[in-house]
């Protein structure tokens, strides 16, 4: 089965979430579901402008959610894959500024974008952000998760 997933990842657990929104509580992250993927579009943005304040994109849903959440510093992931990857797509955001040298994405790094600014030095964003996700359970879709948001509430 294929899998096409966008995640944001957060150690901040006690943040509230409203009920509409899919999410769940795992090994001591706090894992929010995305309807739509925007990385991509989205780290292509970062790396076209050197923007690195998460409020120069607020015309993103994922911007607008995580004000509303009043998230700071989290893990953004996509991945989509049918046999092989298709997309992978990850970024550490600290208080409110993405890290450049964090952005990992195989569209970006086969990319031969003439406007991309592909920093030299690489951090690992899930290193940085001390989020281990070999622990976390592997959700292939929206919906995939949905459903297993929805079992959980019904056990509560």
């Amino acid at each position: 089965m294929g899998q096409n997933i966008s995640l944001i990842v957060t150690k901040s657990v006690d943040t509230k979430v409203p009920k509409e929104i899919p999410h769940l509580i795992k090994n001591g992250l706090l894992i929010i579901a995305l309807k739509n993927n925007e990385f991509s579009y989205f780290v292509l943005n970062v790396l076209r402008s050197y923007l690195t304040n998460l409020q120069d994109y607020i015309e993103f849903d994922f911007v607008q959610l995580v004000n509303e959440l009043k998230l700071s510093t989290f893990l953004g992931l996509h991945e989509s894959e049918w046999g092989m990857p298709i997309d992978e797509v990850y970024f550490a955001v600290i208080d409110g500024e993405v890290i450049i040298e964090s952005i990992e994405s195989l569209k970006i790094d086969e990319s031969d974008d003439q406007f991309i600014l592909i920093p030299n030095k690489k951090t690992n964003p899930k290193e940085l952000l001390g989020i281990d996700l070999s622990n976390m359970d592997y959700y292939h879709s929206y919906s995939d998760f949905k459903e297993k948001y929805i079992a959980e509430m019904e056990t509560e």
